[in-house]
C-alpha cells in the first residue's frame, strides 16, 4: 500500500479535494493522510487525519513541523495540494534505499528568480537563476520516515525568519542534499510535478503541478478532463 501525505490549512479544500480524488482514481487502494491544524474540515476520501497547532502565518515552518509531528515510521511521498496524480507512485522504489527523494527542477532552470517574491527581500540572490537559488522544488517530496522532516524543520528553524513565510521548504531542501548528500536521491520535476504546458498523456508524468495563480484556473479543467470522464479500473490501479 503507497502513502501519500498532504498539508492542508484553510476553509476553502477544492484544491485538496481534487488531489484526494486523483489519488483514488490512480491508486485506489493507497493510504492518503491529512495534515491540517483544527479548524480546517476534513477532505473527502482521506484515510486518516492528522492535526497540529502552530502560527499559521508562517507556513512553511507549519508545513515541515507538521509533517514531522506525523511520526509517521514508513515511506511516504508527501504533496502540495495544487497537484493531480494520474499515475501510481510507489515510495519504496522512488527512495530506492535512500532517506529522501527531492523533486529535481526541470522547467525554466535559467530563468531569473524573483528576488522581491510577496515583498520579500531577497537581495541575496538577486540576479541568479531559478536553478541556482533552489534546484530542489518542495511540491512532492519522498521520505523514509517522519526524520528527516525533524531534520528539514530544525534546518528552517536556524535560517532568517523570513523563511518560515515563504521559501522555508525549498532553502531547506537544498541545505539537507548539500550536508548529507549521501541519503539523498533525486526526482524529476517532469515526472513528479510537471507543469501543465509540459504534459502530454504519452509522457512519463506521475503527477501534474498547478503551481502559480494562473495554473491554479486550470486545475478545474484538468480534473474535469481526467477524473470526471473516467471511471477506477477494476483492479483499483492505473498504471
Amino acid at each position: 500500500m503507497n502513502t501519500y501525505v498532504f498539508f492542508h490549512i484553510g476553509s476553502d479544500s477544492w484544491q485538496p479535494d481534487i488531489l484526494v480524488r486523483s489519488i483514488r482514481l490512480s491508486d485506489y487502494d493507497s493510504e492518503v493522510i491529512q495534515v491540517s491544524d483544527q479548524s480546517s474540515p476534513s477532505v473527502k476520501g482521506i484515510n486518516y487525519r492528522h492535526n497540529i497547532s502552530g502560527n499559521n502565518a508562517n507556513l512553511m515552518s507549519m508545513r515541515l513541523l507538521g509533517f514531522g509531528d506525523l511520526k509517521l515510521k514508513k515511506p511516504a511521498i508527501y504533496l502540495d495540494t495544487d497537484m493531480i496524480v494520474v499515475r501510481e507512485c510507489d515510495p519504496i522504489k522512488i527512495l530506492d534505499g535512500k532517506k529522501i527523494c527531492m523533486c529535481a527542477r526541470s522547467f525554466n532552470k535559467g530563468a531569473i528568480f524573483n528576488s522581491s517574491f510577496r515583498g520579500m527581500n531577497l537581495a541575496e540572490y538577486r540576479g541568479m537563476t531559478l536553478n541556482d537559488v533552489y534546484p530542489y522544488i518542495a511540491c512532492s517530496t519522498v521520505t523514509e520516515s517522519y526524520a528527516e522532516w525533524d531534520t528539514l524543520a530544525s534546518i528552517l528553524d536556524e535560517l532568517d525568519p523570513k523563511f518560515r513565510v515563504w521559501y522555508g521548504d525549498q532553502e531547506s531542501l537544498k541545505s539537507y542534499a548539500s550536508q548529507w548528500s549521501g541519503s539523498v536521491t533525486f526526482m524529476p520535476e517532469s515526472e513528479f510535478g510537471c507543469l501543465p504546458e509540459y504534459y502530454k498523456e504519452s509522457s512519463a508524468a506521475r503527477i501534474l503541478h498547478f503551481k502559480g495563480e494562473q495554473r491554479k484556473s486550470l486545475m478545474k479543467q484538468y480534473a474535469t478532463a481526467l477524473l470526471d470522464t473516467q471511471s477506477r479500473p477494476e483492479n483499483g490501479k492505473q498504471k
